[in-house]
């Protein structure tokens, strides 16, 4: 290869390895399962007309708010309601429930009425509303717990909610719960799995990455035993890694649960 020729590709390589930095941050993580089916397959059909007609089955965030000496303490219980109001005013949230919020219908002279299930006001009152609660199958195990230490705040959301939409919810959520003094917290939902496991993705892109880069360069050590030699060796591998993953973002494909053997290959 001639001076010129080597120039040229010096250049045409550098300018490359530049627009995939550049694309590199443009790739995105994907959550949707779905994409392991084919497009045509026919079970794959019947799900998506399935969830048209009937909704999807995961458009949905639990927050349960432990306490451990029982949630019937009336500074607890006014500070869930009030939780429990601002949860439904979140962005992709089109309904909420929870036990502060709940009404049992009651018959009157006067016709059908409703009473809350858990009287806020009147502690006097707790222990009546406590029974009647773990006495419905219902909300007893769901709305709440079996020994009456949690309260969950049930959020129904938009369908399919995207990985975006999940970051903006759970970063508004996290800064709802901190303004209340709970003793602790726990989320169930896609939009919490959907944050959490592609986050998980790319700390395990990055250790796969370090972990090849570094068996690498010990195989490398024992073949070469050269220090220019393994360095234009492992230079060639990370630019060809980098050349990849900018090629991912030009392309607009996104990283999915097999994207942690991308460094492996």
């Amino acid at each position: 290869m001639d001076k010129r020729t080597r120039t040229i590709s010096f250049i045409v390589f550098s300018f490359l390895s530049l627009a995939s930095i550049f694309f590199a941050f443009q790739v995105k993580a994907d959550f949707n399962f779905e994409q392991f089916f084919p497009d045509g397959d026919p079970d794959l059909d019947y799900f998506y007309e399935f969830t048209k007609e009937f909704e999807t089955d995961d458009n949905f965030l639990l927050i349960a708010i432990h306490r451990e000496e029982g949630i019937f303490e009336k500074k607890f219980l006014e500070a869930f309601h009030d939780f429990s109001k601002k949860s439904k005013r979140l962005p992709f949230v089109n309904s909420g429930q929870s036990v502060t919020l709940l009404q049992y219908p009651r018959k009157t002279p006067f016709g059908f009425t409703s009473q809350p299930a858990i009287h806020r006001s009147s502690p006097e009152k707790y222990e009546e509303d406590k029974k009647r609660l773990l006495e419905d199958e219902r909300y007893a195990g769901s709305l709440i717990s079996k020994d009456a230490k949690a309260a969950v705040v049930a959020l129904k959301l938009i369908d399919n909610i995207q990985i975006d939409n999940s970051r903006i919810l759970m970063s508004k959520m996290d800064s709802l719960i901190s303004t209340y003094d709970f003793e602790s917290h726990h989320y169930l939902g896609r939009p919490n799995f959907q944050k959490e496991f592609i986050d998980l993705q790319f700390r395990e892109m990055a250790i796969s990455t370090v972990i090849s880069g570094i068996l690498v360069l010990l195989v490398m050590w024992f073949i070469f035993k050269r220090g220019w030699g393994i360095f234009i060796a492992l230079l060639s591998i990370a630019v060809g890694m980098l050349l990849f993953v900018g090629m991912l973002g030009i392309t607009g494909r996104t990283l999915n649960v097999m994207s942690a053997l991308y460094p492996v290959l």
